[in-house]
């Protein structure tokens, strides 16, 4: 778009997207690290557990306000949520 003001939003927006899929990476290295720990680690696993908890409610909260805070336009599709 030429218009500054629109260029504006859609460069907010592709930043909005950055930041959820960067906490997505976040939590699916989480997830993979507790597999690891799983499956190869000690049996005291309670503390990564309660951690990974938290990461999701963290992940989830952002998602959220992002999707509710990106602008849109009337004829512009929303962006899918993961």
């Amino acid at each position: 778009p030429e218009d500054p003001i629109k260029l504006r939003q859609v460069s907010e927006l592709l930043a909005a997207e950055v930041t959820v899929l960067t906490l997505k990476v976040k939590h699916l290295q989480l997830q993979l690290h507790g597999a690891k720990q799983h499956r190869f680690g000690s049996t005291s696993e309670s503390m990564d557990q309660l951690q990974l908890r938290v990461e999701n409610d963290e992940i989830a909260e952002a998602a959220t306000e992002v999707v509710e805070t990106a602008p849109f336009e009337p004829g512009e599709p929303k962006p899918k949520r993961s």
